[in-house]
């Protein structure tokens, strides 16, 4: 699939074939959704497992590498996909010595793409023909999100909040609203649910 003119620029960017990430994800839009979310979790990713490493946890250690592994694949990392798979066999059969070996040169990459991927942040914002394009939210309507989600969080349901979320960017929705989302959203990448709860619930 060709690449759409927003992300151009990803022909760029070393270390990934967006090409190969837009077979895998079936669609453009849904491409530039996943690496979005990609990049807003890649600090607490990177976080995860070197809190694991350092904390000598292997089984929390393997099963975050696994998901970065799965991730980078879809994303069209294929280095950075080889190099968690790697390890994450190394986690599996309890080679420390290899994965404390290896695991800076891993989190060092996956810092990398921080700054290769940051236009990815302005994808889509506020502005855009389709955003003028789309219905004004009723005042109502944009009050029962926010209630639904208040509801959702306690039981961390992320699942039923990313399908507010979606049904939300439906909607043309006023600045301080726009901004809102988005950062319940970065948030919920980030599974900070006490955060979500404190912009939520009506005081």
């Amino acid at each position: 699939m060709e690449l759409p003119e927003e992300l151009k620029w990803m022909s760029e960017v070393e270390g990934i074939d967006p090409s190969e990430g837009i077979t895998n994800c079936g669609m453009p839009q849904q491409y530039v959704k996943f690496v979005k979310t990609f990049f807003d979790t890649l600090e607490a990713r990177i976080a995860e497992i070197k809190n694991a490493l350092d904390g000598g946890d292997i089984q929390s250690y393997t099963i975050k590498v696994h998901s970065l592994k799965s991730t980078a694949r879809i994303l069209g990392a294929k280095e950075l996909s080889e190099m968690a798979e790697e390890l994450e066999k190394a986690g599996d059969e309890g080679d420390r010595e290899k994965i404390t070996m290896k695991t800076p040169g891993l989190l060092a990459m996956c810092g990398s793409f921080k700054d290769k991927l940051s236009p990815i942040e302005h994808i889509g914002e506020s502005g855009s023909d389709t955003d003028n394009e789309k219905p004004a939210i009723s005042a109502s309507d944009l009050e029962n999100a926010y209630k639904a989600i208040a509801e959702f969080v306690p039981q961390m349901d992320y699942d039923a909040v990313e399908m507010v979320i979606a049904e939300l960017k439906e909607y043309k929705l006023p600045p301080m609203d726009l901004e809102k989302v988005k950062k319940i959203e970065k948030l919920l990448r980030n599974f900070d649910w006490d955060k979500i709860q404190a912009l939520v619930v009506v005081k």
